[in-house]
């Protein structure tokens, strides 16, 4: 199946799509004391906030993918960005925090759309080359907008929390205004899915059944895990063991996202010069040696913040080589059922790192030991997932290029 014939948008507008869920994660962060204060709840109850909204993100991947591929993606795209917006403005004027959760969970319903249906629109409209590079792409500004956001809700907290959710309306708002001008409907109805074929359940199983697909899922999930388990565990190292100030924290964390722009923005390069499986098996093998080392010089009390944050920079680095082509390839495996398989994908990197920061909760940090270790299992898991693309690499409904 080739690639669709309409017209390509912009790599700016297609990052715009996705950018509000990005930054609807986190950018309230610097708020939360305020908004505990504010509605006379405990901080526990604020902290909620965060995860129901990353069950209504997860769950609302695993609907916006198989919608889309049996109505197309324009329509359902404007339906999820639509919820964003009314879901931004109900978290606004939240008068109590009960209010405030059920509006996070459907903010988070809506927010994932921009992802999973950016996926699926890059897979539409380029070949398989070509959406490595535009992935790579869009995978860098999304790094560089989580990056940011936690500084926007710090520069807003003058204005008080609610503006927070005001800013995210407006990021809800423009790139709708922006996609209704200039992105057209990249799925024709020729290319729909219907009947028996095109029913949800169906389109699951195929991807389960899919050796490689499950790979790719893996892959992605393995390099998302280990930057959530080390989120989890590092401050309490950096910050309550070796005394590192808080505010020095973010910056030492720049060394792993910047890792990830670099790589991403070097394999946005080598796209079509070397093959996408060679690219990730390089980036999945660095990314385990990465943390062997990390996992080796704690073993070995080598216990300083170049002997933690110089893994990380390899680490994120070759997980750069990994993430952006492993999503344009898994979400390219079934051309027919892209946005299921960019919606599952989703699934694959947020829950892994669900249950990434969840194992890392049950240990004390006094050391990087715990953290490497689960860190180390998880690279082991992305490099065993290589077998799983290796072994039906060759397969006509796994490879197919569009």
């Amino acid at each position: 199946m080739t690639p669709s014939t309409a017209r390509k948008p912009p790599v700016p507008l297609l990052l715009s799509v996705q950018v509000g869920g990005i930054v609807a994660i986190n950018v309230f962060a610097p708020s939360m004391p305020d908004i505990a204060q504010s509605l006379d709840t405990s901080a526990t109850a604020v902290q909620w906030t965060i995860t129901v909204f990353l069950i209504g993100f997860s769950a609302g991947q695993l609907v916006y993918g198989p919608i889309s591929d049996r109505l197309g993606r324009r329509s359902v795209l404007f339906g999820g960005m639509f919820l964003f917006l009314v879901a931004n403005a109900a978290c606004a004027a939240a008068a109590t925090i009960d209010w405030l959760l059920a509006a996070r969970l459907v903010q988070g319903f809506g927010a994932c759309c921009g992802s999973v249906l950016m996926r699926a629109i890059v897979r539409d409209l380029y070949d398989r080359d070509d959406a490595v590079r535009i992935m790579s792409y869009l995978a860098v500004g999304a790094g560089i907008t989580a990056a940011v956001a936690p500084s926007i809700g710090s520069a807003l907290i003058v204005f008080g929390w609610r503006a927070n959710f005001w800013f995210l309306a407006v990021a809800a708002a423009l790139p709708m205004m922006l996609a209704y001008l200039w992105l057209p409907e990249t799925l024709p109805p020729e290319r729909r899915l219907s009947g028996r074929r095109g029913t949800v359940l169906g389109a699951y199983a195929t991807l389960f059944r899919s050796r490689t697909f499950l790979g790719y899922g893996l892959l992605i999930g393995s390099v998302n895990a280990q930057f959530f388990a080390f989120i989890a565990g590092a401050p309490f190292v950096l910050i309550g063991v070796m005394g590192i100030p808080a505010e020095a924290f973010g910056l030492l964390m720049l060394m792993s996202t910047g890792g990830f722009l670099v790589g991403s923005l070097i394999v946005a390069r080598l796209a079509g010069r070397i093959a996408p499986h060679r690219i990730i098996a390089i980036g999945a093998i660095v990314v385990f040696m990465s943390i062997a080392a990390l996992l080796v010089l704690a073993l070995i009390g080598l216990n300083s913040v170049a002997a933690i944050m110089l893994p990380m920079f390899v680490q994120g680095a070759a997980s750069g080589f990994v993430f952006p082509p492993a999503m344009a390839l898994g979400v390219g495996a079934h051309p027919r059922i892209a946005g299921t398989a960019s919606g599952t994908l989703g699934v694959f990197q947020m829950g892994s790192a669900a249950l990434a920061t969840f194992i890392a909760s049950l240990f004390v940090h006094n050391s990087i030991i715990p953290v490497a270790i689960i860190m180390f299992v998880l690279a082991a898991i992305g490099v065993a997932a290589l077998r799983l693309i290796g072994v039906s690499s060759h397969r006509r409904d796994d490879t197919a290029p569009g």
